[in-house]
């Protein structure tokens, strides 16, 4: 009898559609499209989806934002395409505004080869429907500690929301920033201030309309999400523009 010893993991095919995801409703590219397929010898026994938020330093997540787990496939191959409307598995989670993902398919044979395959993909910036008007929520503008200078590598999220500004015309913007809650009351709120100031003034500097702009800080009020652990802090720490109707 022959016998084979497969210590071959699955193969694997990942394609993630389109590479700026915008999930806010407006019927332009508002689901991402997940194709992949896996093929195995011994049979694929289990594969998982896990999406991940990947911050400025490179680190991801602790947790997965959303996953899809695939049981008991038994099967040598398995095709298929996910459609994501961009919510995450906790209860009213979104994907955040101007933020980079990572989504990773990890596949297990039936002998306990496994394989790992992962790609990136971006979120645009999201402008959400309000009472008054329109938000764009951004927390991936990060400012070091107490520092309120913007670094280069935020100018292209802000040269991305100045063309989206600008299809607003007849609005004017009101920019918020935010704090997380270190330190005390009036630091942050005058901290964020500024920070909110530090925004408005790059797009000034950038020829958007001034007459359409102001800027406020509220501190640490309005928290989106805990400020106990440090990405829950890092989502706090951001800024928020009101896109409000002007009177004709």
């Amino acid at each position: 009898a022959t016998i084979y010893i497969d210590l071959t993991p699955p193969k694997t095919d990942l394609v993630l559609k389109p590479e700026l995801f915008s999930p806010d409703g407006d019927g332009e590219k508002d689901t991402l499209y997940i194709t992949y397929s896996l093929q195995d010898f011994s049979n694929i026994d289990s594969y998982t989806i896990r999406i991940y938020r990947l911050y400025e330093d490179g680190k991801k997540s602790v947790k997965p934002f959303k996953t899809f787990q695939f049981s008991k496939v038994n099967d040598n191959k398995a095709t298929n395409q996910i459609q994501w409307d961009g919510k995450g598995d906790e209860p009213d989670s979104m994907v955040d505004s101007a933020t980079d993902y990572v989504l990773t398919l990890t596949a297990i044979d039936v002998v306990g080869n496994s394989i790992t395959k992962q790609e990136n993909f971006t979120v645009d910036i999201l402008v959400l429907k309000t009472d008054i008007g329109y938000k764009i929520i951004i927390n991936s503008i990060e400012f070091d500690l107490n520092s309120t200078k913007l670094k280069p590598s935020h100018y292209k999220i802000l040269d991305l929301l100045i063309k989206k500004l600008l299809k607003f015309p007849d609005y004017r913007i009101m920019i918020v920033g935010f704090t997380d809650s270190t330190g005390d009351d009036a630091y942050n709120l005058k901290l964020s201030e500024l920070r909110a100031k530090a925004v408005y003034d790059y797009l000034v500097r950038n020829d958007f309309p001034k007459n359409r702009l102001e800027y406020k800080g509220m501190g640490e009020q309005n928290p989106i999400d805990s400020n106990d652990t440090e990405e829950g802090r890092r989502r706090n720490r951001r800024v928020e523009f009101y896109l409000i109707k002007m009177q004709q």
